[in-house]
């Protein structure tokens, strides 16, 4: 067992999903969760329990640790598209006849579609994960697993929009689906709509989901506010564009975006990092609107690049974007910028 218990809510509120529903954990994981998360958009089930559901996350230790591979399937089979896993390790985990070591549990995740984010004892995990209490024996360890997103390679384009704010943002979607219907695009883009911890606040639920119907697009809904970061954090998550637009630009057309990332779209596919910026980001500039300093940004990137901006930032406001543009200076991907005027000077 754990001495105290503020280290496990440090772990349990950075690495849920955003857009977590259902959480599965074992008796020990139960009361963690209850203290760090708010519960009132999200269902807790006990992992003994089989749901008619894919739990978002599962916590799971002691008696409830898969002991031969036939458990790992059905335990990993319980996490839906997104989800995450995190096993609490010792020698004794389910009698199990396993030696939990990197390479074990590694092989175990990828041969089922599993990724490991992380395996070894929490006081390595502090650079990672912050701060986590000490165990009496010193031989738990964590392995936290990652169940990608299937992918399509039939849309070329995805398009993430933060919705914080109701009105101006359904205008906007209503503009990029008329856009891409004159265009003949829908069936090569898709529009993931990212409600950031909006709930009983939005009347227009109705409307939002007959509009994804018809249209096609995926709607993404954070259980509590987490920022225009982390919406795109999410969105990034589960787009399955070759391209990925995160458009955070309600004064710019959607016909002149387009007219502007065409000869970028039309280049073939390279697997190295490439994306594109805003010319605010580059020169630094900042609007300032009410009490707040704001980036004003617009950001194209390849699937490479989406996967290092989701997991190396952790900015959850626009400044999310600059520290996008460091992160994927450090890893020499191809950046190139365009010049666009985004806010009327009325409006600075």
């Amino acid at each position: 067992m754990f001495q105290g218990g503020e280290g496990f809510t440090q772990l349990i509120q950075k690495i849920t999903p955003s857009w977590t529903k259902n959480i599965g954990s074992s008796p020990k994981w139960k009361e963690r969760v209850c203290s760090a998360l708010p519960l009132d958009h999200i269902h807790l089930s006990d992992i003994t329990k089989k749901p008619d559901f894919g739990f978002d996350a599962v916590y799971c230790s002691g008696e409830n640790i898969p002991r031969d591979v036939h458990g790992f399937i059905s335990l990993f089979g319980l996490i839906a598209e997104g989800g995450l896993a995190v096993l609490e390790l010792d020698k004794g985990s389910g009698n199990s006849s396993f030696k939990w070591s990197r390479k074990v549990i590694s092989n175990i995740g990828s041969g089922l579609g599993m990724e490991l984010r992380f395996f070894g004892p929490l006081s390595k995990a502090n650079s990672s994960y912050g701060k986590f209490p000490k165990s009496k024996s010193g031989k738990i360890n964590l392995a936290i697993f990652d169940k990608p997103c299937q992918r399509s390679s039939k849309k070329k384009l995805s398009i993430i929009l933060p919705i914080l704010e109701e009105n101006r943002k359904h205008k906007r979607i209503l503009e990029w689906i008329r856009f891409a219907k004159s265009a003949d695009l829908l069936p090569v883009i898709e529009i993931l709509l990212v409600f950031d911890g909006i709930h009983d606040a939005l009347p227009v639920w109705k409307e939002y989901d007959l509009l994804a119907e018809e249209n096609g697009f995926q709607m993404i809904r954070h259980y509590t506010p987490f920022g225009t970061g982390q919406c795109i954090r999410s969105g990034l998550h589960f787009a399955r564009g070759t391209f990925l637009l995160c458009d955070c630009l309600p004064h710019a057309s959607c016909s002149e975006i387009f007219c502007l990332l065409e000869p970028f779209l039309s280049t073939p596919y390279k697997t190295e990092a490439g994306g594109v910026f805003s010319q605010e980001i580059l020169d630094g500039n900042i609007i300032r609107k009410g009490r707040k300093d704001r980036w004003a940004p617009f950001l194209l990137v390849n699937r490479p690049a989406g996967k290092i901006i989701r997991k190396n930032t952790q900015e959850r406001d626009l400044s999310m974007f600059e520290e996008a543009w460091t992160e994927l200076k450090k890893s020499k991907a191809n950046l190139f910028h365009i010049p666009i005027s985004i806010f009327p000077t009325s409006e600075i």
